[in-house]
């Protein structure tokens, strides 16, 4: 049985140090090869950093918080893998940020889509004034035949050829299919 494991990594980003001669502190993820970094949002000084143990070393009340926090972060990245572990379904290390932030799982949506989704949104509006219940009508119509808003507004039933499918024809380099 072959148990992936996750490592959870804290770095110090010593080529960005602010003002207060603080170096931001990342953290990287690696799960089966694959590596997620990201800022965990806490700064240190980079004296007081021990790379070995990954923590702020020497013991105040500015370290002991960072050390916390710190800490968190792991445990929080540690319940996410495990989460995802016991679903049972194939995830990356993607998922796992994803997890952690308390994110959607997966949003990922093609272009098609997005505008299916929208189209489908305006279709269901309804408009208790009559001139804009034909607008959005028209704009419906336009977004399902491609028509321009010029093409639209020359457009009269003498265009319309009625056969078993219904075409639009006009002075354009294509005909096109008119949705029922």
């Amino acid at each position: 049985m072959n148990i992936n494991k996750v490592n959870i990594l804290f770095l110090l980003d010593k080529t960005k140090i602010n003002k207060q001669d603080k170096c931001p502190i990342k953290c990287r993820i690696t799960y089966k090869k694959k590596r997620k970094p990201f800022s965990t949002g806490l700064f240190v000084n980079p004296d007081h950093w021990n790379s070995k143990y990954q923590r702020a070393h020497p013991p105040n009340k500015e370290n002991d918080f960072i050390n916390a926090q710190l800490s968190l972060v792991k445990q929080q990245i540690n319940q996410a893998f495990l989460l995802l572990q016991y679903q049972g379904e194939p995830f990356t290390v993607d998922d796992i940020y994803r997890q952690f932030k308390g994110g959607p799982e997966n949003n990922d949506k093609a272009v098609l889509e997005v505008f299916e989704e929208h189209n489908k949104r305006v279709e269901k509006q309804n408009f208790s004034q009559r001139r804009l219940q034909q607008v959005k009508d028209m704009f419906v119509f336009c977004c399902y035949t491609g028509l321009a808003y010029r093409e639209m507004a020359d457009f009269d039933e003498e265009k319309l050829s009625r056969t078993f499918n219904q075409w639009k024809s006009q002075s354009r380099k294509s005909k096109f299919h008119i949705l029922p």
